[in-house]
């Protein structure tokens, strides 16, 4: 019986042929002192973002809305979700990890 890998982000990475750079997407270039006082130096901020950055979902993720009927006060809407900014799976990591989309429809002749 194999082994089932959960948590398979380098997997991921490796079954699109490139070599995993973890870091390099993670942890942002900066130019800053080692310790106050000392000249600046080229570095990582250790900020380890991911699926809490809105930053870099925004950049992974892409989100088109399609209007597909509608029928009164009823609206019926596909939203499709396209990972375009890793080559692992977003999102990744422990099976408890997801992604919540939240919409709201607004009424403009409401003044909403």
């Amino acid at each position: 019986m194999g082994t089932l890998n959960i948590c398979s982000t380098i997997d991921d990475i490796e079954a699109h042929n490139i070599e995993p750079d973890c870091i390099g997407c993670h942890m942002p270039e900066t130019i800053r002192p080692l310790v106050q006082g000392f000249p600046e130096r080229p570095g990582r901020k250790h900020l380890w973002r991911g699926g809490h950055s809105p930053e870099m979902v925004t950049q992974a993720l892409q989100v088109e809305i399609q209007k597909e009927s509608e029928n009164g006060n009823r609206f019926e809407y596909e939203i499709k979700t396209t990972n375009v900014g890793t080559h692992h799976k977003l999102p990744t990591g422990t099976p408890d990890r997801h992604i919540l989309l939240k919409m709201s429809l607004l009424d403009k002749r409401k003044g909403s």
